[in-house]
């Protein structure tokens, strides 16, 4: 696994990313809206950086920020994103689809985006399930697949016993053995929560 060397290209997308968090922080004023913090923003704009069009997918929208994000940049033609169930703070940009469905069958063929973003989605899936969500997101990837998880978190993970809690723990071991050709870029979170990291595997042309 290498380090991520052109991390920081987020130029770019820093109005738009100013513009969806005014957004958001007006629609759910005060600590209505913390779930999405200084880290997650800068999560936020990290993974945007790296994302290529023409076709975009967005797993695990949330309440949609990053997806806002995305609908704004004009290069990308085709943006999906994918969701279990509707958040209940979900802000609907005029461009781009969303989509209810499961992450264990992605209802696209082989190859069929150029980016596909997963972030801080795995962690919450059942250890037995893991690879099969992997390879889903692995098939329909034709270009870049960026992957955002906690590591290294202490034990007992996040909500470990919560309905959509933290479900695994994601170890330097099992980065390698599961992401082993990846690029790695860790995101700060705070003093007291450990970090992201972020994965990128880009496909063979």
């Amino acid at each position: 696994m290498t380090p991520l060397t052109a991390m920081v290209q987020a130029a770019p997308h820093d109005d738009i990313i100013a513009e969806v968090r005014a957004i958001y922080e007006s629609a759910f004023p005060e600590k209505e809206s913390g779930f999405f913090t200084e880290a997650d923003w800068n999560r936020c704009r990290a993974g945007v950086a790296l994302v290529r069009g023409p076709d975009v997918l967005d797993i695990g929208i949330g309440a949609g920020q990053i997806f806002n994000v995305l609908a704004r940049d004009r290069s990308i033609e085709r943006l999906v994103g994918l969701d279990i169930r509707w958040n209940k703070k979900l802000i609907r940009p005029e461009r781009g689809n969303l989509e209810l469905g499961s992450i264990f069958r992605l209802p696209w063929p082989a190859r069929s985006f150029d980016t596909v973003l997963c972030m801080e989605v795995l962690e919450h899936l059942e250890v037995i399930e893991f690879p099969k969500a992997l390879h889903e997101l692995r098939r329909v990837c034709r270009g870049t697949l960026i992957v955002t998880v906690p590591y290294e978190e202490p034990e007992p993970v996040w909500h470990h016993d919560k309905p959509g809690g933290h479900r695994q723990r994601f170890s330097e071991e099992k980065i390698e053995r599961w992401f082993p050709r990846a690029e790695r870029q860790l995101i700060a979170r705070g003093k007291r929560a450990c970090p992201w990291i972020m994965l990128v595997e880009r496909s063979p042309a």
